[in-house]
């Protein structure tokens, strides 16, 4: 293992980069430790001694690794790389991490371990991956992770599909509010949601596939009152309100 620790010319950031031989033969950087920050943040750099930081918490033994998830249905014409969860070591106790742009692949999990993390942002024009309503979405629209300290989580309505790990910083998380377009959830966060805001019907609901845990109340979206009886829900500036 090739590893290579950086520290800001201030001296109050440190990271571990590990040096990663992609499929193509060219080298580049993966992080995967955090040792210092500077007063709760770390902006990651673009390049250490020349070579790009392309990867988030993905190790050599990582990348070499066959996909351990592979959705079916819809996403079957989709090629789904994904690495077994690998967490950034987190020593700090960081809270904001800026991200480069330039960035080919996060691993599942990554920032599993930053217990602290508020805020988590993309530096620039990313085509890979993206910052929505506190959400890290990549260009496939899986979202990867989460970061609020708040109870409640709108899952931003471009997402499909939810990877393992994605809210495991959410440690306030009670209340979801899941767009109908996800069609695939592979997080274990459902287990300690107690109310589940759907935006779809209950037959949307059914079709929707779910690899571990379900919330514990389900609400349904419906903009009018129903006349019949049943969970359901509606928005009121901006927030969901029990019908």
């Amino acid at each position: 293992m090739n590893t290579i620790v950086w520290k800001s010319e201030n001296g109050k950031i440190g990271l571990t980069f590990e040096l990663i031989t992609k499929t193509t033969g060219s080298k580049c950087l993966s992080l995967v430790g955090i040792q210092k920050c500077d007063n709760g943040e770390v902006r990651v750099p673009y390049q250490v001694n020349g070579i790009s930081v392309a990867y988030i918490g993905i190790t050599e033994t990582e990348r070499q690794q066959n996909d351990y998830h592979v959705p079916t249905g819809e996403f079957r014409t989709y090629t789904v790389y994904e690495q077994k969860p690998c967490s950034i070591s987190d020593l700090c106790g960081v809270q904001r991490i800026y991200l480069p742009s330039y960035l080919l692949k996060i691993s599942v999990g990554a920032f599993s371990k930053c217990s602290k993390l508020e805020k988590l942002n993309i530096i620039g024009n990313c085509p890979r991956f993206r910052v929505i309503n506190s959400c890290l979405v990549d260009n496939q629209d899986f979202m990867i992770a989460a970061v609020t300290k708040e109870k409640l989580l709108r899952v931003p309505e471009a997402v499909r599909a939810i990877k393992d790990l994605s809210c495991t910083v959410c440690v306030n998380l009670q209340e979801l509010i899941l767009p109908k377009t996800v069609t695939w959830i592979s997080d274990a966060t459902l287990h300690v949601i107690k109310t589940l805001f759907y935006c779809g019907t209950q037959e949307d609901w059914a079709k929707v596939r779910i690899f571990y845990g379900k919330p514990g109340t389900i609400y349904y979206y419906s903009e009018e009152k129903p006349e019949a009886e049943g969970l359901f829900w509606h928005e009121e500036n901006g927030m969901p309100v029990i019908w």
